[in-house]
């Protein structure tokens, strides 16, 4: 992921099996840690395969990533 300021314009889309579980501007992501809180935090009690794609409009980029989420214990 490349780097990103606290106010960048961030898009973040979340797809799970071919259905779009969350696609909204997101606010306070600056960090790889700060991303999967907030993904964790939208997924709430799903489980699976995601794909998630965070888009900087501000500095005209995109990144897609596909993670496991497990039950949590």
């Amino acid at each position: 992921m490349a780097t990103v300021a606290l106010n960048d314009k961030l898009f973040l889309t979340l797809m799970q099996c071919g259905r779009m579980v969350f696609n909204q501007q997101v606010s306070g992501i600056k960090t790889r840690t700060d991303l999967m809180g907030k993904v964790r935090e939208l997924m709430g009690g799903c489980r699976g395969m995601v794909k998630v794609t965070l888009r900087n409009c501000t500095q005209g980029w995109s990144h897609t990533d596909t993670l496991f989420f497990a039950s949590a214990r």
